[in-house]
């Protein structure tokens, strides 16, 4: 019992002093720990094995629950790599391994951890020293870490709590990731791994996964949930052609491995929504459901795509990737449903438009469904895989829009089977809408590559609208001449069923179209009408195109049965056949004639309306040069109307038949109503179509004033040869042949008139009426015209009476007159003075054209002629309100026309004269540079006139001789008188000009009236007067007036000056002096009275030299001498004033005055110089007074004259200032 209790003791006892150590160490062993030499151990070891520098701040040591040793605030800092802090780390070791001395942990905790990993970039070098990742790679690098992990750490557990981690880039933040919790479970046999987080690469993470660390067997599953996957592609594949922005998705994996060597991957993602980024296309996939499967065990790789559902682009789609040791190696399988193409075609430009495969595909395929396809591609690489030759794909398309590029085609509602095999694309069973255009069992064959590539189009088209046709058919037709006739067709409506084939390369598209059904209306920019087909077929190859038994409209002119052919192979050629045709006229003929080559060749036939029935049509020709067109046409014609003005007029034509070619144009039983004619006509007209040659007419009906007017006019008839109307028309014949010969011959029957037979002709200007007969109870007469150029010759034979050229000719001049006789005349036009005429004619009451704008009336001539001397009885005309009578003889001699004869004249304005001189001058009568003294006239005509009127001066009478000479005209002027004044004198006219000399003579003729005869206007004095003189000169115009010369004496007697310039101005210098202030007369009122005034001098160079003026004046007396220069209108005169009723005041007033006069007469002395109708007046010094002047007024006044200096009021003040 005792042995016992000892036992126990000691046990107790033990225990005790274990106790008691034990609560020693746990006091003792944290201050151990913490000593600084130790601490400084510690620290030193940790950062040796971690490469870097560790710091804490305290350990603690724990017994219970379970023994730790817990180190606060923990620092970990690994310079260019990691750096970081904890708040604890907890070591749970082993006890019992700790009891022997052995240290192993069974647990490590790690409370709030917070590190920081700095990734190094990446460097070309970096990616060339790595090598390629594989399951041997990865078995390779873990087994040693395993097998260190087996023997020192076995049942080793790490936990994690509130970590956080931060992936850094060049000290840039990329990665972070918080609220890391973790356990990792380290083998003996299975590594275990268990993690949760939060990041701002995702929403949140969870990962479970365990591997045999004997045999690396394996599985594990990762949860991602909104995930950004474009954190991780950016940074780590900066160069990457495709980029993400603003993604997410979920992410489920479930992974198995088998020594490490063999993996296999499920996967199932869902992504909201994903953008992609290549270059500036952006590519938005949203719904995308995605399930799968990854595969690989060192030789073989295979990826399989059990499900790929997306919402946008919408696709659903399967397939396989595969890469085996065999060959093909690598290849490719995916089969798509309900793909919308429009928005798939979107995504695969945006992410794979740099692929050529993709560009050429989706530059045709433009939208539509594909209810399936499958896509194969296999090849020994990857690169491979993108080659033309390694591609197959199948499919069908529905409601799909395809371009065509070759043909510039949009088609729509594409349906039918596609392959693309070996870089073609084949369609079969293709049907297609373009427009309102539908296409069916159509096949197309187009090459992907190549230059040029393979292509061929067969296709059944329906069109509804064939305006849709023209672009099409304009882009594919490679022909100019094709494309330009094309372009003029616009307004296409209609439709048509057609094979359209088109190939057969990308280089050379040609179209072949085949229509068997048609129904067009379209216009024509040749044809200014529209133009409606119906039935017939069409063909179009290469250059050529043809048509068979078309029927349809142009306007309104139909046709049937038209069948032709264009070619555009070099020069455009149309060749057209027909068989009944209805043609309208109006709309034909305006088109015809604008044709180039033709409307100047048709100029002549203004309009053409009605209609022609066509039995038989033939055309062959160049298009684009009517002129040269084949054609016959036979036909007849209904209601046509004609507008030529060959025919003067418009015609209509009931019924006609005719046949045209291109170069003739016949017609026959023709019934045409012309104006106001009815004619039945037949006849041909020859190159009409290009320069008419000869028109030849048969005609019986008749003929009403217009159409007669027109046909006048036509041949030239002169305007006093009208034929008369109506007029019935037989036998005759119309000739017109180029070069401008025109004839007609035939009878003539007059409504109520003669009868008449006419043979005229017309050619080169040339008018000859070879036959006029006039027939009827007044009159029988036989007259011939003949018209040339040069010549005018006037045949007459009976008697005519103006009666009967009134029913015969319209509007003739000889309405109640009448001639008789036989006669015949010829002469020259530009020599009229070259005649030959014989017979006799007899004639009154006659009206002469006469182109002043008077007419002249002969009321009676009698003229005998033989060769070229004539003779005339008294000749009465009248000439509008002047009546001449001429009676002598003429003849001719040489060129030359001898006069003798009489001209009385009741009077004549001589303006009239003036205006028919000017015209006949102009008309070059005299010759160039020649004037009236060179008229072909000699002999003498004795002019006696009334009165001769020119402007405002009528001389009455005028007597004159003309004497027509050789060297000129000389006029004696017998008896003349002009105002009053008889002018007496001789006039020689010639080429060295005219040659005067007159001598005026008046005596006792009132002064006032006569010089308002003369200058049309009052004069400033009256009084009689006295004048003779001469007056002499030679030249012409301005050397006439500077030529004239003479002298002259005026004498004016009894009268009075009344408001005279001159006269005012010598009254105002002289009211200014002290003198005669306040004397003078005013001439507004009484006027200055003279007695005489007396005026000598003469004339010559335009100057009048006045030796003598002198006034004997009532109050005042003048004396004066001086010149007047008429064409400079000067004046330079020295006059010498006196006032006689003054004298006695102002000797009486003035003392010293009368001391220096001494009795005698007083006198000032004035100058008037200047312009002569204003003239200046002012005083002259005595002086400038000469001998001669003093002494004229001293013979007139006989008395003493003394020149005095006048006193002016101005003088005076300045002299009386010295004085004060």
């Amino acid at each position: 019992m005792s042995r016992k209790r000892r036992t126990l003791r000691w046990v107790l006892g033990a225990l005790g002093a274990l106790l008691f150590l034990l609560l020693a160490f746990l006091l003792i062993a944290p201050r151990l720990i913490n000593l600084e030499p130790v601490r400084k151990r510690v620290l030193a070891g940790f950062s040796e094995k971690l490469g870097g520098q560790v710091e804490y701040g305290s350990i603690a040591l724990s017994i219970l629950p379970r023994p730790c040793m817990v180190l606060h605030e923990g620092r970990l800092s690994i310079p260019g790599r990691i750096t970081g802090t904890l708040k604890t780390l907890t070591l749970y070791p082993e006890v019992l391994p700790l009891l022997k001395g052995d240290v192993r942990f069974s647990r490590i905790q790690a409370d709030t951890p917070d590190f920081k990993l700095n990734l190094p970039k990446q460097t070309e070098n970096d990616e060339k020293g790595k090598g390629g990742f594989s399951p041997a790679f990865l078995e390779k690098k873990m087994a040693p870490l395993l097998a260190v992990t087996v023997l020192d750490a076995p049942d080793l557990i790490i936990q994690v709590e509130r970590g956080k981690l931060t992936l850094t880039e060049g000290n840039n933040p990329w990665l972070s990731f918080q609220d890391i919790d973790a356990r990792i479970g380290l083998p003996p046999d299975t590594l275990r791994l268990e993690i949760t987080c939060e990041s701002n690469l995702f929403r949140g993470l969870s990962f479970t996964g365990s591997l045999d660390s004997k045999d690396f067997k394996g599985e594990g599953h990762l949860i991602l949930t909104g995930l950004r996957p474009e954190l991780l592609i950016g940074p780590l594949l900066p160069e990457a052609p495709i980029q993400l922005s603003d993604s997410e998705m979920d992410l489920s994996a479930g992974f198995k491995i088998d020594g490490l060597k063999t993996l296999r991957t499920d996967l199932d993602a869902r992504i909201p929504s994903m953008i992609f980024h290549r270059g500036n296309e952006e590519l938005v996939v949203k719904g995308a459901v995605l399930k799968g499967t990854f595969y690989t065990d060192g030789d073989e790789t295979r990826v399989s795509l059990t499900q790929l559902d997306m919402d946008y682009p919408r696709i659903k789609l399967t397939g396989k990737f595969q890469v085996t040791p065999g060959e093909p190696r690598v290849s490719l399988e995916l089969e798509g449903n309900e793909i919308d193409v429009p928005s798939f075609r979107k995504a695969a430009l945006s992410i794979a438009g740099d692929m050529p495969l993709t560009r050429e595909i989706f530059s045709i395929v433009k939208g539509g469904q594909v209810p399936v396809m499958t896509l194969k591609m296999e090849g020994n690489s990857t690169a491979d895989l993108g080659k033309l030759g390694n591609i197959l794909i199948k499919g069908r398309i529905l409601g799909g829009k395809i371009f065509v590029p070759e043909a510039a085609l949009d088609l729509e509602a594409v349906k039918g089977d596609v392959v693309i095999s070996k870089g073609i694309l084949q369609g079969k069973g293709l049907a297609a809408r373009l427009g309102k255009t539908q296409g069916s069992q159509g096949n197309l064959k187009l090459g992907l590559a190549g230059d040029p590539a393979p292509f061929h189009l067969n296709i059944m088209v329906k069109a509804a609208d064939l305006a849709e046709v023209k672009p099409i058919l304009t882009r594919l037709i490679k022909n100019k001449s094709v494309v330009r006739e094309m372009d003029l067709i616009e307004g296409i409506k209609g439709n048509a069923t057609a094979r359209l084939i088109l190939g057969e390369n990308t280089a050379s598209i040609k179209p072949r179209v085949t229509v068997t059904e048609l129904g067009l209306s379209a216009k024509y920019g040749r044809v200014p009408y529209p133009l409606a087909i119906t039935g017939g077929q069409v063909s179009f190859k290469g250059t050529n195109l043809s048509v068979k038994d078309f029927s349809g409209k142009l306007g309104n002119s139909g046709f049937s049965k038209l069948s032709g052919r264009v070619d555009w192979e070099r020069d455009p050629f149309l060749e057209v056949t027909s068989g009944s045709s209805d043609i309208l006229l109006n709309e034909i003929y305006p088109w015809v004639s604008s044709l180039k080559g033709v409307g100047g060749r048709l100029k002549g036939l203004k309009d053409v309306k009605g209609g022609l029935t066509l039995s038989s049509f033939r055309l062959k020709g160049p298009v684009s040069r009517p002129q040269n067109w084949d054609f016959q046409v036979t036909g007849e014609a209904n209601q046509v109307s004609v507008d030529m003005d060959l025919l003067g007029g418009p015609a209509e034509l009931t019924r006609a038949k005719f046949d045209a070619t291109e170069k003739n144009f016949s017609f026959k039983d023709a019934h045409i109503n012309l104006l106001d004619g009815s004619l039945d006509v037949s006849g041909g007209l020859n190159g009409y179509t290009k320069d008419l040659d000869r028109v030849h007419i048969r005609l019986a009906g008749d003929l009403g004033p217009e159409i007669l007017r027109r046909f006048s006019g036509f041949v030239n008839m002169p305007s006093y040869l009208t034929l008369p109307s109506p007029l019935s028309i037989s036998k005759s014949n119309f000739v017109w042949r180029k070069g401008g010969e025109v004839g007609f011959t035939g009878n003539l029957d007059v409504k109520e008139g003669p009868q008449i037979s006419l043979d005229i002709v017309h050619k080169n200007g040339h008018l000859a009426i070879k036959k006029l007969d006039i027939k009827d109870k007044n009159s029988s007469a036989v007259m011939g015209f003949d018209l040339s150029q040069k010549e005018v010759g006037v045949k007459f034979s009976g008697n005519l009476e103006g009666a009967t050229l009134d029913r015969f000719l319209s509007g003739t001049r000889f309405p109640t007159g009448s001639i008789s006789g036989d006669f015949e005349t010829r002469f020259e036009r530009d020599r009229p003075m070259k005649f030959v005429a014989s017979g006799k004619l007899e004639g009154s009451a006659i009206v002469l054209p006469w182109k002043v704008g008077e007419t002249l009336k002969v009321q009676r001539f009698s003229l005998s002629a033989e060769e070229n001397r004539f003779s005339l009885e008294p000749a009465i005309i009248e000439w509008g309100d002047t009546r001449l009578v001429f009676e002598g003889k003429a003849g001719l001699d040489e060129d030359k026309m001898l006069l003798d004869m009489d001209l009385t004249i009741n009077g004549l304005d001589a303006e009239k004269l003036s205006v028919i001189a000017r015209e006949e001058n102009e008309k070059g009568i005299l010759g160039e540079g020649k004037g009236a003294w060179a008229l072909p006239l000699r002999g003498e005509l004795r002019v006696k006139c009334d009165s001769l009127k020119y402007q405002s001066f009528i001389c009455r009478p005028l007597h004159v001789n003309l004497s027509f000479e050789s060297d000129g005209i000389a006029a004696s002027v017998v008896d003349a008188n002009l105002c009053g004044i008889a002018t007496p004198g001789t006039l020689r006219l010639s080429d060295r000009g005219l040659q005067l000399d007159f001598k005026p003579v008046v005596e006792g003729q009132e002064l006032n009236p006569t010089i308002f005869c003369l200058t049309d206007r009052s004069t400033n004095m009256d009084g009689t007067f006295d004048l003779r003189g001469e007056v002499k000169g030679k030249g012409m115009g301005h050397d006439l007036a500077r030529s004239l010369h003479g002298s002259f004496e005026f004498v004016a007697r009894n009268g009075h000056i009344y408001r005279d310039k001159l006269v005012a101005g010598i009254l105002a210098v002289l009211n200014v002096t002290e003198i005669f202030k306040g004397k003078l007369p005013d001439l507004g009122e009484e006027g200055l009275a003279y007695h005489s005034i007396t005026v000598k001098g003469n004339f010559e160079e335009g100057k009048l030299h006045l030796k003598k003026i002198v006034m004997d004046g009532a109050t005042m007396d003048l004396a004066g001498k001086g010149d007047i220069d008429l064409f400079e209108k000067k004046v330079n005169l020295i006059i010498l004033a006196s006032f006689l009723k003054t004298v006695n005041s102002i000797v009486k007033m003035i003392p010293l005055v009368n001391y220096i006069l001494d009795g005698t007469l007083v006198s000032i002395p004035i100058k008037v110089t200047g312009n002569l109708e204003n003239p200046e007046v002012d005083y002259v010094s005595a002086s400038a007074v000469g001998s001669g002047l003093i002494g004229i007024m001293e013979r007139t006044l006989k008395l003493p004259i003394k020149v005095i200096e006048p006193v002016l009021p101005k003088k005076k003040e300045s002299q009386a200032a010295p004085q004060n």
